[in-house]
């Protein structure tokens, strides 16, 4: 794990254009991390008892996230307000970026909450697009880790459904500065707004009153 350790040439490349090479390399006030799924709770089923069924048929492929965050560097996740002054908050070269990150963590939730998940866009009657506006987290006397996204349910005619906001938030104590709470803080933000997605009764009921069409026929 790595902590305001003074940062390599590899994290440094990671920092946005505001910050110059000088500063990069004599400051230590980086946190870089892999983005890895880490929540601490797991997804509750009965939350979903009870609403309307999917209906029998149904898979629904989750298409490429749209990043629509306004940062600079797609790997910048937040900052830390324990330093003086705020340090940046990154996820490590090569690991996930927030959009593969919510992708995948929607995928696996909302399989495990009901939704038939495919991750084959042919043999899917329906397509869940999602655009990422905020992936971010302030560490301050709390983790505070937010989740904002618009979301739109599309069928095989490619007929929009349903569309609607997306949210998913988390607060949680711990040691200044740690990966674990950083990761905890995220997956938890995630996983709450994947579970309010299946929880929405419009989202549901578009699924519901769709159906699940048929594949198109091939032609002679």
């Amino acid at each position: 794990m790595q902590h305001r350790a003074r940062p390599s040439l590899l994290a440094c490349g990671l920092l946005s254009a505001a910050l110059t090479a000088g500063a990069c390399a004599s400051s230590p006030d980086i946190i870089s991390f892999p983005l890895v799924y880490s929540p601490s709770d797991k997804a509750d089923p009965s939350k979903v008892a009870g609403l309307v069924p999917v209906p029998p048929g149904t898979l629904i492929f989750i298409a490429q996230i749209v990043d629509k965050r306004q940062v600079q560097d797609p790997h910048l996740l937040g900052i830390s307000e324990d330093a003086n002054p705020d340090v940046p908050v990154y996820n490590a070269a090569g690991g996930q970026v927030p959009t593969e990150y919510v992708r995948n963590v929607f995928a696996k939730e909302l399989a495990g909450l009901g939704f038939p998940v495919t991750a084959d866009p042919l043999a899917a009657t329906h397509t869940l697009q999602l655009q990422l506006d905020q992936f971010w987290i302030v560490e301050g006397n709390t983790y505070q880790a937010t989740l904002m996204a618009q979301g739109w349910l599309i069928d095989r005619n490619s007929t929009t459904l349903w569309q609607g906001p997306i949210a998913g938030k988390s607060s949680r104590w711990g040691r200044s500065q740690e990966e674990s709470n950083f990761l905890q803080a995220f997956g938890d933000a995630t996983l709450d707004g994947s579970v309010k997605l299946a929880q929405t009764p419009e989202f549901r009921n578009a699924l519901a009153a769709g159906g699940a069409a048929p594949a198109p026929v091939a032609g002679p």
